[in-house]
């Protein structure tokens, strides 16, 4: 039991929650009740603690409120999903449990590795009183039966008689069912039943008074909660309390920031620190010159019912993308879209984002785009193509297999077994050749060539157009493990499907998966499947074991952390990189070949639009791409890839509709608005250097001061400086001095604020234009990249489209897109 000066002293003392010692990953850190319970923990100097002393010591704290009917299972809940981020992460153990305690209880304490070398306070006694919090009691307890919900609280206060009137009846009605609200009802009943029908109020003994409520000293929010958490109408008025003590105190209002990152050419372009898009010359080749893309990093919410609806980022986004010019005989002949969706790390889609243009422009230079309608032609570039990709592959892996020898050798270094799915959308001439490997998807979709619209007056009335109504034209195949031209060579080549709920096996005949051409065959079986290498043995794979401090005493968790290291596992069949499923150089368990397919998407290459007449619709023909990771497709209603890719379709074309039709309208009122703030953001400017001003005029008036004792006047510019430092006496003297002046800081210091206040700043965009545009090109380009980044935005936002993407759930996977207007 904790003593009074114990208990005084912790009140006064605080308690550090950003805990910069210790070996924290920043994942875990983004888990502001993970951090609040380990802070807990350390400032007890890392003492063994039940969850109930936990419990005990966070409350006396104030860190978290805990007001659920089970607090100690919310802190084991918090414990056990901190070591499941870990053991996801390969990093070490965040606690020790303890089971054999006395009296058998469970206790926690943060492990050897997690502290490091972070000097553990003082052991301090742990409070064993239990430190209460105020109940929430449930309505059905409190109000009478068969009376409705409590009405909001009125504006103004009842008379004394309407407050009379209103307890008779409440006398006449049915007992209430909470047990000290009935004793007192009775008493009152009583009382007045003895011809004392005028009481005042005030002289009547307050219910509150009677009804022993254990409060928290101190606690005075909890005490403004509990009047106002579901006590009800009847039971407030009977403890006397008037309207105004009713009203509950607001909320402040929490504005959350906006996740997705929008980039174009010229109305939203890329900050200077972003080199993923190349200035694109849209002159000498503009099919697929306006595009947009859209990016939002993957987050997700915390799991416990005491924590704030915050989102939680990922610490790394791990989809890359490119855009490039891809060129012959210095000309500009085509145009490259790149978009890589990396898992286990991003270096692997950083790797292929980087290389790829360079690859790509290596291979177009050898064909020339007006003989690509010759099959001939196209069977040599495909395997090319297929060459290309397989080379940058081998190359990665080979990086790999030198990273995981160096670490091998240097403990200290930890490798990411990364790998990534890739998608390429070449544009040469009049031909879209679309390179796939992955499950990220490119849909082309396809609409009529817009008749002569009629004129449309003002903004937002836009009616249906027939033009507007896109179809699917072609979509690339998703490389899952259910499609059995896969599973086979999955299986002939040493790996295994699991189920990835249950966790088991799933034993699959290789005889019977049919090769018979059909690519789009599917196993019903392997839905849900994930691959993994067959016999694969954790312990041999050296470049997962967690890095452990040198001074550290973590043995034992070392050796439990290789014993639970999960064997690696995909839920996509085809990829880049991923050395764990490609060991062995002639039988690799998954391969990176790419599927290749040659469309042609204009009759001609010049033109305000890409049109084509020789399709199936016999007629002008326009064209859209939508280039998405499984980030989009993932969370959508419909399951199955083409309903999908209709659902995107049709959702689509009313949006590039409102864009081509009010879309001046609707940047005008942006531009405006802009002009707005700019001139608000001037005039407060001008106001805080006035206002600066006039300080730094004040200040120098009051420089001269009149020292009573020995009638001197000094101001601060006379002060005595000895290459450039402060005379010491002079500085000793006015510090002790009660008129002593604040000098500014040194030259040094103030570049230093400077610098730090220019890092703050954002860095400028820049439009990417390969030359000067007028102002109706230049507005008539911002028009059409406004309609696609918006267009874009909305597949991103996949909390927001209600009715396209699944009700709210608690992860979301990175999400980017691309849409071009081809």
């Amino acid at each position: 039991m904790s003593t009074d000066t114990e208990t005084d002293s912790l009140e006064h003392e605080t308690i550090d929650i950003e805990l910069k010692d210790l070996n924290i990953n920043d994942r875990l850190r983004a888990n502001t009740t993970f951090m609040k319970v380990a802070a807990t923990i350390f400032y007890y100097g890392n003492q063994p603690l039940t969850a109930g002393q936990i419990v005990n010591c966070v409350r006396s704290f104030g860190l978290l409120p805990l007001r659920g009917e089970t607090p100690k299972s919310t802190i084991q809940g918090i414990v056990s999903s901190s070591r499941k981020t870990s053991r996801t992460l390969n990093l070490v153990d965040p606690f020790v449990i303890d089971k054999n305690g006395p009296q058998k209880q469970t206790r926690y304490k943060l492990s050897d590795g997690f502290v490091g070398d972070a000097k553990l306070p003082k052991m301090k006694e742990v409070p064993d009183d239990p430190v209460i919090i105020l109940p929430v009691l449930s309505f059905s307890d409190i109000s009478y039966s068969g009376k409705r919900q409590r009405k909001a609280p009125e504006l103004y206060t009842p008379t004394e008689t309407l407050r009379r009137t209103s307890r008779s009846r409440k006398r006449k009605s049915k007992k209430p069912k909470h047990k000290a609200v009935e004793e007192v009802v009775e008493e009152i009943a009583s009382t007045e039943s003895q011809n004392q029908s005028e009481v005042d109020i005030e002289e009547v003994e307050s219910l509150e008074k009677r009804i022993p409520l254990v409060v928290q000293e101190g606690s005075d929010d909890d005490t403004a909660s509990f009047d106002s958490m579901g006590l009800g109408s009847d039971y407030e008025e009977l403890l006397g309390m008037t309207h105004e003590t009713r009203v509950p105190t607001p909320q402040p209002e929490v504005v959350e920031k906006d996740t997705i990152a929008n980039y174009s050419l010229i109305y939203t372009p890329p900050t200077s620190d972003l080199d993923y898009i190349d200035p694109i010359n849209f002159s000498e080749y503009n099919i697929a010159s306006n595009f947009a893309i859209v990016q939002q990093k993957g987050y997700s919410y915390p799991r416990f019912r005491s924590h704030e609806k915050i989102k939680i980022p990922k610490v790394h986004c791990e989809d890359k993308y490119r855009v490039s010019d891809i060129s012959k005989n210095k000309r500009v002949v085509g145009r490259l879209f790149v978009l890589a969706d990396g898992h286990g790390g991003p270096g692997c889609s950083e790797y292929f984002v980087r290389k790829t243009p360079e690859a790509v422009q290596a291979v177009c230079s050898k064909y020339f785009p007006s003989k690509l309608g010759d099959p001939a032609v196209q069977a040599k570039l495909e395997k090319d193509i297929k060459i290309m990709i397989q080379k940058l592959d081998d190359s990665y892996l080979d990086i790999k297999r030198k990273q995981i020898a160096f670490a091998a050798e240097n403990t200290n270094e930890t490798v990411d077994n990364d790998g990534c799915t890739l998608v390429l959308n070449l544009f040469m001439g009049e031909w879209l050749i679309n390179v796939n490997v992955g499950d990220s998807r490119s849909v082309l979709i396809t609409a009529p060539e817009p008749s002569t619209p009629l004129p449309v007056t003002s903004p937002y009335t836009v009616g249906i157009d027939k033009d507007y109504n896109f179809d699917v034209e072609f979509a690339s195949q998703d490389h899952k493990p259910y499609l059995e031209h896969l599973a086979r060579h999955i299986l002939e080549n040493g790996g295994e499907f699991v189920d990835s709920v249950q966790n088991r096996v799933i034993k699959v005949d290789v005889e019977k998966l049919r090769e018979d051409g059909n690519r789009h065959a599917k196993r019903v079986s392997l839905k849900n499947a994930r691959i993994r290498p067959k016999d694969y043995q954790a312990g041999l794979d050296q470049s997962t074991i967690p890095i452990l401090p040198k001074s550290s005493n973590a043995r034992n968790t070392a050796t439990e952390d290789r014993d639970r290291d999960r064997v690696p596992s995909l839920n996509v069949a085809r990829s880049c990189g991923d050395l764990d499923f490609k060991m062995d150089p002639d039988h690799k368990i998954i391969s990176c070949e790419p599927d290749v397919t040659f469309i042609r998407i204009s009759d001609t290459r010049r033109g305000f639009r890409t049109t084509i007449k020789n399709g199936p619709n016999k007629e002008k023909r326009r064209h859209f791409l939508f280039m998405s990771t499984d980030g989009t497709f993932d969370y959508m209603y419909e399951e199955t890839a083409e309903r999908q890719n209709k659902a995107i379709a049709k959702i689509l074309g009313p949006m590039i509709e409102d864009g081509e039709k009010i879309g001046h309208y609707l940047l005008d009122e942006e531009d405006k608005l802009r002009e707005e703030a700019l001139i608000k953001k001037k005039k407060i400017a001008a106001v805080a250097n006035k206002k600066k001003e006039q300080d730094s005029f004040k200040v120098e008036e009051d420089g001269q001061i009149d020292i009573m004792s020995g009638n001197i006047n000094t101001t601060t510019t006379g002060t005595t400086r000895v290459n450039g430092m402060h005379n010491e006496k002079e500085e000793e003297t006015d510090a002790g001095s009660p008129m002593s002046i604040d000098l500014p800081p040194p030259q040094g210091d103030h570049d230093n604020q400077k610098e730090e206040k220019e890092e703050d700043e954002t860095l400028p965009q820049v439009p990417l234009l390969h030359k000067e545009l007028d102002d109706d090109d230049l507005k008539a380009r911002r028009i059409k990249e406004r309609t696609l980044v918006y267009s874009a935005r909305y597949f991103a936002n996949r909390e927001g489209a209600h009715g396209f993407f699944a009700s709210k759930l608690q992860d979301y996977d990175d999400c980017t897109i691309i849409l071009v207007e081809i």
